[in-house]
Order: C-alpha cells, then sequence, then structure tokens
C-alpha cells in the first residue's frame, strides 16, 4: 500500500510517498511528516518565496528547515534521539515562518 502526502511550502508543493503492507504501517510511516500541511508564508517578511532543505550539523544530528529565500529567516524542525525519522516542528520558533 501507498500514501501520497502533500506539503505546501510558500508557492512550492512537495509530495512524499510512504509504503507500508498494511493501514498500520502507512499510518506509522505517516507520522514521520508531523509538520503542516501548508505553510503559506513568511512569518517575518509575509514572501511566499520559501523552500524546504536538509542539512547535516557538525554534531551528529542531521537538521530538515524551512527558508525565507528573501529575508533569510529559518525554521529549523527537531527530531527526537530515539527516533531519527521523526522531525517536528519546533513551538519555540514557529513564529519565525508560518
Amino acid at each position: 500500500m501507498r500514501l501520497l502526502i502533500k506539503k505546501q511550502i510558500g508557492k512550492r508543493v512537495f509530495h512524499f510517498e510512504v509504503e507500508g503492507a498494511n493501514l498500520y504501517e502507512l499510518i506509522s510511516e505517516r507520522k514521520s511528516f508531523l509538520f503542516p500541511d501548508k505553510v503559506p508564508a513568511c512569518g517575518i517578511c509575509s514572501s511566499e518565496n520559501l523552500d524546504l532543505g536538509a542539512r547535516k550539523g557538525l554534531d551528529k544530528f542531521k537538521y530538515v528547515f524551512i527558508r525565507c529565500l528573501d529575508c533569510k529567516a529559518e525554521l529549523t524542525f527537531g527530531h527526537r534521539t530515539d527516533d531519527p525519522d521523526v522531525y517536528y516542528l519546533r513551538k519555540k520558533r514557529a513564529a519565525t515562518i508560518g
């Protein structure tokens, strides 16, 4: 079974596909995308020119972020060390973009 997940970040639309042998596995895989389905604009400059990106830090962690390509504001997703495949939108910094 496959499930298509659609996320709109600014003007861009990203499609993610998860797979599982049954409904339980699909829903479990879907938990990896625990951020809003739509992030319409930058919370700093109101630009819709946003992008979704990823990078490795100097530490052992990997980061996923939404960046405004106009003012360079960035919202970084956090992840748990016990389940590194799940990224959470950090509420403390959510005011930056979104």
